[in-house]
């Protein structure tokens, strides 16, 4: 507006007006002759006869039109303050500090990963940022660590983030590039020896699609050597420098093509189009999920692949493929959605990780995925068959699926959102249980918990649009008598965490929901909305915050990593942090729920060649006995592993009948060494949890053998300098002749 009438202004001026303007903001002109100019006495004239003219019109004067302005604009903020109650939300009194921020020097697109990398009892934060580059920093301080991986570009450009295999990290780039690596491999027996796979590109027939050929194939030599705002594709490409890492955020808006940190593309050489096929080149663009999916008792490396096709710029295919755990081979790859009809508006994706659950209750994890062509599929982990009643569908879906029984029958239901603003709730079977219309685009999970300690979960959806709904799991109703519950500050792209943030609580079991907004704030609100906290950081967030002890104080701690390239770390002052409180992969809150906790958690040497490992259970559901279909979620199958710096693991297994605390006696490594003690639960519906902690082994027994060998030198030496010493004072007391001397007659000598 203010622009606009400049504009008017000047061409007022350029006609041969003087233009004035009131104190009101209302435009007065006056025809001057001598050349469009205003002459200050002409100036004053004009302005008293405006002035003049507005008094008769308003009799009131400009001090009543002000208080008019004023009435109205008061009456506006509080219309307004009504239509949005959180303003007058007090603090929770969270009392969260900021620790440190650390630079990563390009954008971090991904959620970190926190967890002690070198088993020493010191808890490390590390990220991939996307342009391909392992960070790490130390929990408490925010240091760089300067170990041999961690500042390695490992891969082009990445959108996926780093998880945990054991003793190692796998990090999945965007063109497949898989590596295992420990953050500490400087050749030295604590590390290792690195492991790259890659998921390779897709050959598929051409008649897979129902398409017009003609137009592809006049196109398909342009479209092979030039992309659109690219260089040709196969010259060679220059090798990136710190200096422009940054750039690589475009990949999160160009993720149809692989860019790397010059903006440049490749095609995969090793595979081209022919007469009878189409090259499908693999785009991943989630990080990966860990578990055992085909029951041979190792660990897969789940990945959700999307294939491209560069002469048509589309995304053609979906499909899964799943890695081994140690070697990175390709051990099986499924197909799930396909478009019909290529050079189309068609396209299919997938964004978000892969769920892992055991859906249809054959005791083996199944793969959940949902993809931009609006299917939720299940299949197998086996043969990649779909399990009975999947796939169903929906609008475009980039959030991940949850996992979890939210109607309290015993068996898994899965909750997926779509970008229409559709949650909906599916049972095992496939038979939708609930759905609910939030009318906004949703772009990530949404998060489950019992938030306000009633015992039943909710569920926790933020929107585009920065609202975040709470509904009930067991019919989608809203759990709230606001809708939305609340407003956040800016579009939700990052999951919500649920957990405890605020010290002292007088409700322990109430949680806290964590919202990191697009723009860069954080929200902590009471889980009955009842007071909010806010913390500002600086760059755009995607990545979910990650909650635990980072600093190793003992407190809870919160993690946001951003696109301006910087991590941060806050801690809660005069909290107490437990392991049901983190933050979990799966979007579903333990706290409340089903946890278990290693009771011994301090740093300590182990000696001897067993150790006895303590823990507790607890589960707080309850099951519907009017739906349920077990008597209980029993037995509970836990896993002790022990796990070396050297990769080497040993796993004890047991089984409890109910929840509560144990004691297990393991095996432990006989050589020196540092490790993790792990323990994983898994009950009647495959619901795996577990928690760690980190000891070392035998590292101070050189210690105690040296103490051993040189004790009795020591006595010795003692005892020799405490009688040497007797008899040096002897002689300066009383002289060496005046020592009494006596004969073996018994006389004076």
């Amino acid at each position: 507006m203010r622009e606009a009438w400049r504009g008017a202004r000047a061409r007022e001026a350029s006609r041969g007006w003087c233009v004035m303007v009131s104190s009101r903001g209302d435009a007065s002109r006056a025809r001057v002759r001598s050349g469009g100019a205003c002459t200050p006495r002409m100036i004053q004239l004009m302005s008293v006869l405006v002035l003049m003219m507005m008094t008769m019109i308003n009799p009131g004067g400009f001090g009543a039109d002000a208080a008019t302005a004023a009435k109205a604009s008061t009456n506006a903020d509080t219309n307004a303050h009504v239509h949005d109650p959180f303003d007058a939300l007090p603090s929770c009194g969270t009392n969260v500090r900021k620790v440190w921020t650390s630079a990563t020097h390009a954008a971090v697109y991904a959620t970190p990963d926190v967890s002690d990398a070198r088993f020493d009892g010191e808890r490390a934060v590390t990220v991939i940022t996307t342009s391909g580059r392992v960070r790490a920093y130390d929990g408490s301080s925010g240091d760089v660590l300067d170990w041999s991986f961690a500042g390695r570009r490992i891969a082009r450009a990445a959108r996926g983030g780093v998880v945990r295999v054991g003793a190692r990290r796998v990090a999945v780039a965007l063109d497949g590039v898989a590596m295992a690596f420990n953050l500490n491999d400087d050749g030295s027996d604590d590390g290792g020896e690195h492991v790259v796979g890659r998921i390779p590109s897709r050959m598929i027939r051409r008649d897979a699609f129902v398409a017009r050929e003609g137009e592809i194939d006049a196109h398909h030599a342009e479209h092979l050597t030039r992309a659109p705002n690219a260089r040709r594709l196969l010259e060679e490409e220059p090798q990136p420098t710190e200096a422009n890492e940054a750039s690589l955020e475009d990949i999160l808006v160009r993720d149809d093509v692989d860019v790397d940190a010059t903006g440049s593309v490749r095609l995969d050489s090793e595979h081209r189009d022919d007469a009878e096929r189409y090259a499908l080149e693999t785009r991943v663009l989630s990080a990966p999920t860990v578990g055992d999916v085909d029951g041979d008792g190792f660990v897969e490396i789940v990945v959700a692949a999307s294939y491209y096709y560069a002469p048509s710029s589309q995304y053609v295919a979906t499909g899964v493929v799943i890695l081994d755990g140690a070697t990175l081979a390709v051990k099986k790859s499924f197909d799930l959605d396909r478009v019909q009809m290529v050079r189309s508006r068609e396209s299919t994706k997938v964004y978000a990780p892969p769920t892992l659950a055991d859906v249809d209750g054959d005791g083996m994890l199944d793969v959940i995925v949902g993809t931009t062509a609006g299917n939720v599929h299940v299949i197998s982990g086996v043969n990649g068959a779909p399990a009975r009643g999947w796939p169903q569908t929906m609008s475009s879906i980039e959030a991940q699926v949850v996992a979890v029984d939210v109607d309290a029958d015993g068996d898994v239901d899965l909750i997926a959102c779509d970008t229409r603003g559709r949650v909906a709730a599916f049972s095992a079977s496939g038979e939708q249980l609930w759905t609910r219309e939030l009318h906004s685009k949703i772009a990530v999970a949404a998060s489950v918990g019992d938030i306000d300690g009633d015992g039943a979960l909710e569920v926790v959806v933020g929107t585009l649009s920065g609202a975040v709904h709470v509904l009930r799991g067991k019919d989608g109703a809203l759990a709230s008598s606001a809708s939305p519950a609340y407003i956040a500050s800016d579009k939700i792209l990052a999951p919500i965490v649920l957990s405890r943030i605020r010290p002292g609580m007088k409700d322990a079991s109430v949680l806290d929901i964590v919202i990191a907004t697009h723009g860069g704030v954080v929200h902590i609100i009471d889980g009955k909305v009842r007071c909010r906290d806010v913390i500002e950081v600086d760059g755009e967030v995607y990545a979910a915050p990650v909650v635990g002890d980072v600093t190793g104080a003992g407190t809870v701690d919160i993690i946001v990593a951003t696109m301006s390239g910087h991590v941060h770390a806050f801690q809660s002052i005069g909290s107490a942090f437990e392991p049901a409180l983190r933050t979990t992969t799966g979007h579903v809150a333990l706290k409340n729920w089903f946890s278990v906790t290693v009771t011994d958690r301090e740093y300590r040497d182990v000696r001897g060649s067993t150790m006895d490992v303590r823990y507790e259970i607890v589960d707080r559901r309850f099951l519907n006995h009017v739906k349920v279909k077990r008597s209980s979620l029993a037995p509970y199958e836990v896993d002790i592993t022990v796990t070396s710096a050297h990769g080497k693991s040993d796993t004890t297994r047991v089984s409890h009948p109910r929840p509560g605390k144990y004691t297990t006696r393991v095996a432990v490594p006989l050589t020196k060494t540092r490790g993790e003690i792990r323990v994983s639960v898994r009950d009647g519906m495959y619901v795996v949890v577990d928690d760690a902690v980190s000891v070392s082994f035998h590292e101070y027994f050189d210690v105690a053998l040296k103490w051993l060998v040189a004790l009795p030198f020591l006595l010795a030496s003692t005892t020799i300098i405490r009688y040497a010493n007797k008899d040096a004072l002897e002689r300066d007391v009383f002289g060496s002749a005046s020592i009494p001397h006596f004969a073996f007659d018994g006389k004076h000598a």
